[in-house]
């Protein structure tokens, strides 16, 4: 039959795997990540509570002084470090920004808290100087669990205990209450985590200071440690899994260390506590007879532990090349998808079994597969994209030499010529031509052509009769006419001088709403006009049809401002000549500026001494400059001349523009003159005022003695 179990071997056994959870929890969190702060201050408040919650399961069943010495250390050392370290782990969870920068010296305030109680045990164990730790000073000792007030009697002993046991307890409700309720800049996760948390204290505050007259002090202390240790490693988890945290190292390594950090301490702690058992079996029901035995079971113990370390480093070896047995095809994907992402696309990645990595190693393929597809076909149509970009930039090149000859180049002849050259290099074409309509709307006649069957055709006055062919059709409709294949337009006409044509388009110049012709343009390969093509063409047809109609007007206000020229000098010279009729000359000497009658038509001896120069008003002869130097000076220098020439041409100017401004003064007062008698005539409806009014006006103005207005049909005339 299985001996009794006692009630305090259960609970030290429930203690003992509670520490061995926590234990192997706080290395697994921390091996998880060791890089990230969370993962390392969780880890090691676990495993704060796995030291106190084994010094407790060793307390409980304790019968000897030499028994509780280790407990007694390491409760003294942990139990008050556990509440500033709860609530430096909260703030790590919940608000990581409040230990930052300004908060850093929060965060070493509360170090501090954690590791004055481990500082201060280890000074009064070695130095006996009794500030916290005093050691179990009662001889007469009962066994099992003593309260944490018995062993830390020292001078700080109550003060400390207050502080970290009862205060920091309750101050951390706070902060959390705040972040749980008030603060509303964190997420959803971080407020469902604050509210665990501050349940998870509430409650360890109810089992402390409520539970503990009914559950007694040890219970309390180990429901409690383990209520934290739930409520807190499940915060843990639950944060690492929300942020995803980036893992490093290499994945079977991590694996093999994750599986170890959990089979080891459990391999481990089942042996010792099989050892113990034992040893405790055989000390309490051997007799003295029994030494004998006891020698072997130490022997035994010594196997035990050397089988112990070969299962562990079988296990090890084990696990090991399982898990490399597992990951060595994802290992070797990786090395795929790296070589693949520096572009070697010839890597296939080896396909070695038919569960989930074969299927992703056969899926992985069949991407890169698709890759390399899809970069050729890329490669393809940037090639494609490239080739047609560079002919739309030779286009619109094109089109820009036709706009700059459109601008500069006044003689359509000349436009004509240009035009059709930079059109059939630019485009690579056969041939282009263009027709102009003439007046009468009749006939298309080719005004330039390129090549010597452009030439040819201008020769013989190569014409198309207005709605025939390509050209007349386009003409006609005003829109572009294109056939890719010549053989298949039957509007086309064939010309003896393009035999190789095999694609054609008339594009129609365009101008203020009127077709003023076409351009015809010609390839030897079929299918080479596209619309992108025909709509450049049409582009710079339409700029050439402006620069014509600008040639045109141009040529036209030349015309008209020749005309006006001529008409212009004409009556200046009008103008001037009665201006000469006058019977006056002036003449400067030193004494003055005198007026003399003007003989005109004597002429003077020649003299060395004597200039004269021409005055000019618009190229026209008006009148002579005759300067003389006395007998004493020289001859005219060629600065003096050149002196009285400028002058003479200044006078010439202002001479033109008084006698704009006199006519004008004359045309002026005549038209105000006009105005005024007319104003008098409309005064009234009247034909006898009307004439009265109209004598009156005449003789004032004209200054006449008399003035006679006569009214009556001529014989014969009637209206």
């Amino acid at each position: 039959m299985m001996p009794y179990m006692e009630t305090v071997q259960v609970v030290q056994l429930i203690a003992w795997v509670t520490a061995l959870i926590e234990f192997i929890m706080g290395l697994y969190i921390l091996l998880l990540n060791i890089r990230h702060s969370a993962n390392r201050h969780v880890s090691i408040l676990l495993i704060l509570f796995a030291i106190n919650t084994y010094a407790q399961s060793q307390l409980i069943n304790a019968e000897r002084l030499s028994q509780i010495k280790q407990p007694l250390l390491l409760l003294a050392a942990t139990t008050p470090a556990i509440q500033p370290g709860l609530l430096l782990i909260a703030l790590v969870l919940l608000k990581p920004q409040w230990l930052q920068k300004r908060g850093q010296v929060l965060r070493w305030f509360l170090y501090g808290l954690v590791s004055l109680p481990i500082i201060l045990t280890i000074l009064d164990y070695y130095f006996q100087t009794n500030i916290w730790y005093t050691g179990y000073r009662t001889t007469n000792y009962p066994g099992g669990f003593i309260d944490l007030q018995h062993f830390t009697q020292g001078s700080l002993g109550t003060i400390l205990r207050v502080l970290f046991i009862y205060a920091i307890t309750v101050v951390t409700i706070f902060p959390l209450s705040y972040i749980a309720i008030f603060d509303k800049s964190i997420t959803k996760l971080t407020r469902k985590l604050a509210y665990t948390l501050l349940s998870t204290q509430i409650l360890a505050i109810l089992i402390n200071f409520v539970l503990f007259f009914i559950i007694g002090t040890y219970y309390g202390v180990l429901i409690t440690s383990t209520v934290f240790a739930i409520g807190y490693t499940y915060a843990a988890f639950w944060q690492l899994i929300s942020e995803r945290r980036l893992q490093t190292g290499k994945l079977q390594i991590r694996l093999t260390v994750l599986v170890l950090t959990i089979t080891i301490p459990l391999l481990v702690a089942i042996s010792t506590y099989i050892i113990n058992s034992a040893s405790e079996l055989l000390q309490h029901s051997a007799s003295p007879q029994l030494d004998g035995a006891t020698v072997s079971f130490i022997g035994f113990q010594a196997i035990v532990l050397i089988v112990i370390g070969v299962g562990v480093l079988l296990l090890l070896t084990l696990t090991y090349m399982t898990i490399r047995q597992a990951i060595r095809p994802i290992d070797t994907l990786t090395n795929t998808a790296v070589a693949i992402s520096q572009g070697d696309l010839s890597r296939v990645a080896p396909v070695e079994s038919d569960d989930e990595i074969g299927i992703l190693a056969q899926a992985f393929n069949q991407m890169t597969e698709q890759l390399l597809e899809l970069i050729g076909n890329l490669e393809k149509r940037v090639s494609e994209r490239t080739v047609d970009l560079e002919r739309r930039s030779s286009q619109l090149q094109a089109a820009a030499d036709v706009g700059r000859a459109a601008a500069s180049v006044l003689d359509t002849n000349q436009l004509l010529k240009e035009v059709v050259e930079v059109i059939r290099n630019r485009f690579n074409l056969y041939y282009v031509g263009i027709f102009l309509v003439d007046e009468r709307k009749e006939w298309a006649y080719l005004r330039a052509g390129t090549g010597k069957a452009g030439r040819d055709m201008l020769s013989r006055g190569h014409r198309i009769q207005m709605g025939q062919g390509m050209i007349g059709w386009a003409i006609a409709n005003a829109q572009a006419r294109v056939a890719s294949d010549v053989q298949k337009d039957v509007l086309r006409l064939a010309t003896a001088e393009l035999p190789d044509t095999r694609s054609e388009a008339a594009i129609p110049l365009r101008v203020r709403g009127e077709v003023i012709g076409a351009i015809t343009v010609q390839d030897i390969h079929p299918d080479t006009l596209d619309e992108p093509s025909i709509a450049s063409l049409q582009t710079m047809a339409d700029l050439v049809s402006i620069a014509i109609d600008n040639a045109r007007l141009y040529t036209e206000s030349q015309e008209t401002l020749e005309a006006s020229r001529r008409a212009y000098g004409e009556a200046s010279e009008k103008a001037w000549r009665e201006q000469t009729q006058k019977p006056f000359i002036y003449q400067s000497i030193e004494g003055g500026t005198y007026k003399y009658k003007n003989d005109r038509g004597i002429v003077g001896q020649a003299d060395e001494k004597i200039l004269k120069l021409p005055i000019k008003a618009r190229n026209l002869v008006i009148g002579e400059l005759i300067s003389q130097k006395s007998n004493m000076a020289g001859d005219w220098l060629p600065e003096e001349i050149t002196l009285l020439e400028t002058i003479v041409e200044q006078l010439g100017i202002a001479l033109e523009s008084a006698r704009l401004y006199e006519e004008t003064q004359r045309r002026a007062a005549f038209e105000k003159l006009t105005r005024e008698v007319t104003a008098q005539m409309r005064k009234s409806l009247d034909i006898d005022t009307v004439l009265r009014i109209a004598a009156s006006e005449f003789k004032r103005v004209l200054d006449l003695s008399e003035v006679e207005i006569r009214v009556g049909l001529e014989e014969g005339k009637h209206t």
